[in-house]
């Protein structure tokens, strides 16, 4: 009998789970209290939201160049949630200017939302804003990757490289020999790089410490391009990577 009722108390359970996970596609888009929107750029861009609503619902949607395709909900605790509305009440959110300039076509659009009872804000700019942004970013990119999700709907995968996010689209403006990296949290890059002294792999500057991107070169005399992202691809110490590409002068 106890054994009856334990195994009704889990099915109810877990039919409540998957409900208010596929409830998540229905929520309210005026109930959003944060979130982050990232669309797709000329390259090898991930495109993806995060969404946080008012009932501690987080909704994660991938659509381009991620790990995981589809929407996916998860429910954050209060801790979580206090600490994110937290962060962006202690920064100053209200008080950011609401865009900043896009620094040329090949850069992503970014938006930022954080809605206070009928208050609400948006940042929209790109990956060169302030530190204090690009922060509070960081902060959804993580909660959009951490906790234990449920799958609501499945999306086939999309790539901006054909099936392959390390092969190289033909008239693409890119800088062949160049790379631009995401190493994982606690790499060091000096260290990292001498894996590929083989492949003639050189660090060539920082172009981001706040978002912890940096440029690479390799000698295409030892290596080709598709080989050398090939083992960047199966490398656990890189979370992204992508090719460095020309920017064209603009008319002033």
């Amino acid at each position: 009998m106890y054994r009856l009722y334990f195994l009704s108390l889990a099915a109810v359970l877990f039919l409540a789970a998957c409900s208010s996970s596929k409830d998540a596609s229905k929520f309210k888009k005026d109930h959003v209290i944060l979130s982050l929107e990232k669309e797709g750029c000329p390259g090898y861009c991930s495109v993806y939201n995060v969404k946080v609503y008012k009932n501690r619902y987080a909704v994660y949607e991938g659509l381009v160049n991620v790990e995981k395709f589809g929407l996916y909900s998860r429910r954050m605790d209060k801790e979580e949630f206090a600490a994110l509305t937290g962060a962006f009440e202690k920064a100053g959110f209200w008080n950011f200017q609401d865009s900043f300039k896009v620094e040329g076509p090949e850069k992503p659009i970014i938006r930022l939302l954080y809605r206070k009872k009928e208050k609400v804000k948006t940042v929209v700019g790109s990956t060169d804003r302030p530190s204090y942004i690009l922060e509070l970013q960081q902060l959804l990119e993580k909660a959009g990757k951490t906790g234990n999700w449920v799958e609501v709907k499945k999306y086939e995968p999309k790539y901006t490289y054909e099936q392959k996010e390390y092969t190289m689209i033909q008239g693409e403006n890119v800088v062949e020999n160049q790379l631009i990296i995401e190493p994982a949290e606690g790499v060091d890059v000096s260290k990292w790089i001498t894996k590929y002294d083989n492949q003639g792999a050189t660090v060539l500057k920082q172009i981001s410490s706040s978002l912890n991107y940096w440029l690479i070169g390799f000698d295409k005399e030892k290596t080709s391009a598709h080989a050398f992202m090939k083992r960047l691809k199966a490398d656990s110490e890189i979370k992204h990577f992508e090719f460095n590409r020309k920017v064209n002068p603009r008319d002033h």
